[in-house]
């Protein structure tokens, strides 16, 4: 399973960011990240 966290926090309109992130696969502040890869963390808020 895979997640698609947007990078919005430092951007100044995030609205516009978010936007962005959804909308364009290929945006810049758009990344994936395979949920296993959280399995060692503790208290890892992603489910598998």
């Amino acid at each position: 399973m895979r997640a698609i966290p947007p990078r919005i926090m430092e951007a100044e309109d995030k609205a516009a960011a978010l936007r962005e992130a959804v909308g364009d696969p290929g945006a810049a502040n758009r990344f994936e990240v395979d949920l296993a890869n959280f399995t060692g963390v503790p208290g890892a808020s992603f489910a598998l």
